[in-house]
């Protein structure tokens, strides 16, 4: 699992296949979640992918933290 921020690595890991986490920034808001606003957050996402192998990072909401 990777916590990115930079859009390019954020899109070259996914097309990869890698789990990742984006962290929001202005540069890459326009991306698709998974992403989390605050490490409080990613603490969350990675802890529920923990738990729960690869379902975790799934069930995460898009967006997870804009309904917030």
């Amino acid at each position: 699992m990777y916590i990115e921020d930079s859009p390019s690595n954020i899109e070259r890991l996914r097309a990869e296949g890698a789990k990742t986490i984006g962290v929001t920034n202005s540069t890459n808001e326009h991306l698709p979640g998974p992403r989390a606003n605050t490490w409080d957050e990613v603490a969350e996402m990675v802890l529920a992918e923990r738990s729960s192998g690869s379902a975790g990072l799934a069930n995460c909401r898009e967006g997870f933290a804009t309904s917030r």
